[in-house]
């Protein structure tokens, strides 16, 4: 199977799965009081666009949120990183959120969006310093571009969805989408979680999939192959 399509299985199960189970809305919370990004980094951003002014604003904090809340439904609530979708609503914390297969429910995203958040947490955010301003801000910007541009080209730089104001955070959100536009390799397959508030703001988050016995089998087979290698060379 190859890594695309077991990247589509996992996330259609997980997809089936959360819709069938977390009907509930969940309280979400900060895991500090008064700080949504917690210990992660983030960084001020100016962002534009040119078919959204709800979504024009200086002086935006980009960066992962640092949240707590049962999401797998066993209690007790959790930690867990988060990153907005949604501009055009603030995040207000304490506050419930339902999770839901169809984020921006009065528009919701396109197929090819989807899967394009799927894939840039596929690729990169396994390796993402987290505490980093730089890279923790430009993969929320990563995101935001995935989103919000409308021309299909996929740059913080240019388009009708535009962000300026730090140069470390816009650098590495085109890095990373630079990547994803050549098809970079996958290196954790994670399943996402999209958060919908009572007015309309959205988040995700993801935790990743194990591998899959088959992966192990290969893995340890590849393994071996190594191994009979280098005795021959002894």
């Amino acid at each position: 199977m190859s890594r695309s399509v077991l990247r589509s299985v996992v996330f259609s199960s997980a997809l089936l799965m959360s819709g069938a189970a977390f009907a509930a809305p969940i309280l979400i919370s900060t895991q500090v009081n008064g700080s949504y990004h917690g210990s992660y980094g983030s960084a001020s951003v100016n962002i534009d666009s040119a078919t959204n002014p709800d979504v024009t604003i200086n002086g935006a904090s980009a960066g992962a949120f640092a949240l707590t809340g049962d999401l797998d439904g066993n209690g007790p609530a959790e930690n867990f990183a988060a990153f907005c979708l949604d501009i055009a609503h603030y995040l207000s914390l304490p506050g419930y959120y339902t999770i839901t297969t169809s984020p921006f429910a009065s528009d919701p995203l396109t197929t090819t969006q989807i899967g394009n958040v799927q894939t840039l947490f596929d690729m990169a955010f396994g390796s993402l310093t987290l505490t980093s301003n730089a890279q923790s801000a430009g993969f929320q910007l990563a995101l935001w571009e995935i989103i919000y541009e409308t021309t299909g080209t996929l740059s913080v730089g240019n388009g009708n969805f535009t962000a300026s104001g730090n140069t470390g955070a816009v650098n590495f959100a085109n890095t990373l989408l630079g990547n994803l536009v050549s098809a970079g390799p996958v290196t954790q397959v994670y399943n996402l979680t999209f958060l919908e508030s009572q007015n309309g703001q959205d988040l995700v988050t993801a935790s990743p999939v194990p591998l899959p016995a088959a992966g192990l089998l290969l893995l340890a087979a590849l393994g071996g192959l190594g191994l009979a290698r280098r005795r021959k060379t002894v």
